[in-house]
């Protein structure tokens, strides 16, 4: 599936098709040429099977979309990215994600979807500017209970997680989440009483 027009048109996906083009770069060999201008990258579908490390030189990378690679991790430097706001990095067969995640304080948006992730670094709750969160199609077996501090998370998806039978307390500490996708044969906390009344539950 081409996920480039998929995600254009979903309220997950906060790409501007307005950015200037100058910064906007669909090959590695151009972005490096021009790594402090580079502000979005598109490397979809380009065969890597490990992260280019001259990514970590682009110090205003703002976008980084790495869908429908051979990914299997992301690697211990990727907080080194500080600007950093969007990362699409689904349909790859990343199963290993480093405490630096933690460190891209900048992050609003995270599509790791349809690979091979069995846990999330407690570190991921740091991303406290994240909004959007997308771990469905995983090996999850459970959410790390710092999800609570992700007080701007707007949108969580952990659908078509098998060993994921059980939602933590922690989901009910989410003062802004407004959709939460899940199976239906979810377990929700007990109680469960989401901090916000206007929460959407969507069941796959």
């Amino acid at each position: 599936m081409d996920y480039t027009n998929l995600y254009a048109g979903l309220s997950f996906g906060l790409l501007n098709p307005k950015k200037s083009t100058a910064a906007r770069f669909t090959t590695l060999d151009d972005a490096i040429a021009n790594a402090d201008e580079v502000t979005d990258l598109v490397l979809q579908r380009k065969g890597l099977s490990v992260f280019p490390a001259e990514i970590l030189e682009m110090p205003n990378l703002n976008y980084l979309y790495l869908n429908g690679n051979q990914l299997s991790a992301l690697p211990d430097e990727l907080g080194r990215l500080t600007k950093l706001e969007h990362l699409f990095a689904a349909e790859n067969k990343i199963a290993y994600l480093p405490p630096q995640l933690g460190d891209l304080k900048a992050l609003e948006e995270l599509d790791l979807s349809y690979n091979q992730l069995s846990e999330l670094p407690d570190e991921i709750g740091e991303l406290s500017r994240l909004k959007f969160l997308k771990v469905n199609d995983n090996n999850l077996t459970a959410l790390p209970q710092t999800i609570m501090k992700l007080q701007n998370l707007v949108e969580l998806d952990v659908s078509n997680n098998a060993g994921l039978l059980k939602l933590p307390q922690a989901i009910n500490l989410l003062e802004n989440l407004e959709t939460l996708i899940v199976d239906e044969t979810t377990v929700f906390p007990i109680p469960f009483s989401p901090a916000n009344p206007r929460l959407e539950i969507i069941y796959k």
